[in-house]
């Protein structure tokens, strides 16, 4: 068996991080001792020392990603040379487990939910020939609860749901038809349903998979709201959604 990649090693470091902070060489040994098949600890200890400060930079990029990206991460690390890794957020692995289990259809209620919850009046739209448009959500406050605002001023959310598994990422030829769209969608429904013509409006994309770097890139560059399978599982979270939807054990 090949040697695993950096990515690989800092995936699986990612995976056994704990709440106590620990350094990250040891918790790089410990991960791919229990995961890699190897035949001696010696060779792990090789392997680890040899690809650690690319792990290190991986890790640390992420954490800038996910800054841009509006991304809940499940690790922190420090600034140390040598750094120290802690696991976060772990309650979202078994909300993310259900989530994946759900229908497609049943995901695509669930983004309309969350939407709900931020105080719209939202609904499922996914249907053939709906342009990729799986969910919409209007009357969104910009400026919070107890605020008047006049209604054609508040926000409208305009989605796309995926409900994919674990290694199908997003790429970036799915947000820009996405993008082609939800922009025929919006200009029918300023013809047809009120929506003002300079009403704001936001386009989401929300996935319980993962986006590739291109499509990171792309999302930030023209200001789509992209949300992955962990950011989604901890909105569910901290908005007390997960007993209700049934998506705990």
């Amino acid at each position: 068996m090949a040697d695993p990649s950096s990515q690989k090693i800092a995936e699986w470091a990612i995976e056994f991080a704990q709440p106590e902070w620990r350094r990250l060489d040891a918790l790089c040994y410990e991960s791919v001792r229990e995961k890699w098949d190897t035949p001696t600890d010696e060779y792990v200890a090789d392997v680890v020392a040899r690809e650690l400060p690319n792990v290190k930079g991986i890790l640390q990029d992420m954490i800038g990603v996910a800054t841009f990206s509006g991304e809940t991460l499940l690790f922190e690390i420090d600034d140390d040379d040598l750094p120290y890794v802690r696991g976060v957020n772990k309650d979202c692995f078994s909300v993310l487990r259900n989530l994946r289990r759900v229908t497609p259809k049943r995901f695509e209620e669930i983004c309309a939910e969350i939407l709900n919850e931020f105080g719209g009046r939202s609904k499922v739209t996914g249907m053939p020939n709906d342009g990729g448009v799986d969910f919409i959500g209007f009357n969104l406050s910009l400026v919070g609860a107890g605020f008047p605002t006049p209604e054609n001023a508040k926000m409208v959310v305009i989605g796309q749901a995926k409900r994919y598994d674990h290694g199908n990422a997003i790429s970036e030829s799915e947000l820009r038809k996405f993008v082609g769209g939800a922009t025929r969608r919006i200009h029918q429904l300023k013809r047809e349903d009120g929506v003002g013509a300079l009403t704001p409006v936001v386009y989401a994309f929300w996935t319980s998979s993962e986006f590739e770097r291109n499509a990171k890139n792309y999302a930030h560059e023209v200001g789509l709201w992209v949300m992955n399978g962990v950011t989604m599982s901890q909105y569910l979270i901290s908005l007390d959604m997960t007993q209700r939807l049934g998506l705990v054990a």
